[in-house]
């Protein structure tokens, strides 16, 4: 170590790691293997790296249908990539799978036969990922995760967050506003690029977090949770838009049932209703605009007539928060083995549609009229006085291959549970 280097033990250095996304993550793999690290900083990254890339939002699977268009993005990076990790260094790195592992290229072959990782790709996607050693990590862990990310969702910190909270080792959590859809924060919040830990509350978290574990000062090293509002104003540094929790999730459940096109509270109705999503699994697709890489563009989404059900609350007299992760629980009838794709979305009083940054839930579905609930992707969101809540079951989605069908969903009256739930704050 370099003698400005606190040492612990001769050979030991005080040494903490800060990385985002893949160093996020290998900070982590770090922490479970050299007992010298002392803390981990880890940034929008996964928790089990087969579920973040080929998520089954139904639980019922290890896995479901591959986000492709994230997978052609990496392949495509890797194929292009010269610089100091690529192969213009070391041309070795063009050989085979162009700078990566074999593994990753084969794993792509079977995800454009099978639309799904097979046995020996899930191993290796969960050898590499952190729910296969967490339980070896001891040292104090910060996790930031963001709201703007559809590839590693926020559920993913929270699995962490929870596998080492559940071991006793310090964690603390924090749900900020950027990640892999758009990488800038909100002013005064974080700035990847030039981080100020007098101008920006993300900065002052992690710089606090760092002095407690690496240097021993007496600061507040943060609570166990807190989270970003986009809805809430302030001027220079964001701390007022952040909300602090010794808690974690957050929130109490508000359930709608599913009626005639509408999501409805109170006593059900005698009313008698079927949705049909036609098509669920197919190939060819029937959902259309831009994939989750684009999330945060205001193109709206457009499916074909019969490939998706709606339903909506009425307009909101008064505005939801939302904080976590919504579900819908169904019993629909299929044809055959199913993926459908669950989405909720922010209804404008113009009657604009918004997924929330993109963020949904493939379901694989291959029972008729087995109950099932679809966890959704965790959002911080604030539906609006005026607007309305919707969910969206579509059979196809412009970010992921195709599913087993194509196959018929059928959600009606008669299915034995039809309701869907908010993670709603004070």
């Amino acid at each position: 170590a370099l003698d400005v280097v606190r040492l612990d033990a001769p050979g030991d250095p005080r040494v903490g790691y800060l990385g985002g996304s893949y160093a996020g993550a290998t900070g982590l793999a770090t922490a479970s293997v050299d007992p010298r690290l002392d803390t981990v900083a880890s940034m929008i990254t996964w928790n089990d790296l087969a579920r973040s890339l080929a998520p089954d939002g139904a639980g019922r699977r290890s896995v479901g249908p591959v986000k492709s268009v994230f997978g052609s993005a990496f392949l495509a990076a890797g194929a292009v990539l010269t610089g100091p990790g690529g192969y213009a260094v070391d041309p070795a790195r063009a050989q085979g799978c162009p700078n990566y592992a074999q593994w990753v290229c084969d794993a792509a072959s079977a995800f454009t036969a099978n639309r799904e990782p097979d046995p020996g790709t899930l191993a290796a996607m969960r050898h590499v990922s952190p729910v296969d050693y967490l339980d070896r990590v001891d040292v104090p862990v910060l996790l930031t995760q963001g709201q703007k990310d559809s590839l590693f969702s926020l559920d993913e910190a929270a699995a962490t967050f929870e596998a080492l909270r559940a071991r006793g080792v310090e964690t603390s959590m924090v749900w900020h506003s950027w990640g892999h859809n758009d990488r800038k924060g909100y002013p005064g919040e974080f700035d990847i690029k030039a981080p100020d830990p007098f101008t920006q509350h993300e900065a002052a978290l992690v710089g606090n977090w760092l002095d407690r574990h690496l240097k021993d000062r007496d600061v507040d090293p943060g609570p166990a949770f807190t989270y970003f509002r986009d809805w809430v104003p302030y001027t220079g540094v964001a701390s007022p838009a952040y909300v602090e929790s010794e808690t974690f999730p957050v929130g109490a459940r508000r359930t709608f049932r599913l009626s005639n096109g509408s999501l409805a509270e109170g006593d059900s109705s005698n009313e008698v209703w079927t949705q049909t999503i036609r098509g669920a699994g197919a190939s060819m697709p029937t959902t259309f605009g831009l994939s989750n890489l684009a999330a945060e563009l205001p193109v709206p989404r457009v499916s074909l007539p019969g490939s998706a059900a709606h339903w909506t609350t009425p307009p909101l007299t008064e505005p939801i928060d939302v904080v976590g992760s919504p579900e819908l629980s169904i019993g629909p009838t299929v044809s055959g083995p199913a993926t459908v794709f669950v989405t909720v979305l922010d209804v404008a009083p113009d009657g604009a549609r918004s997924p929330i940054h993109g963020l949904l839930a493939p379901a694989v579905l291959t029972e008729s009229g087995e109950p099932v609930t679809i966890s959704l992707p965790s959002i911080v969101h604030r539906f609006d006085r005026g607007h309305r809540v919707a969910v969206e079951i579509t059979a196809t989605d412009p970010s992921f291959a195709g599913g087993p069908g194509p196959a018929d969903v059928t959600v009606s009256s008669t299915d034995p549970i039809n309701q869907f739930s908010l993670p709603v704050v004070p």
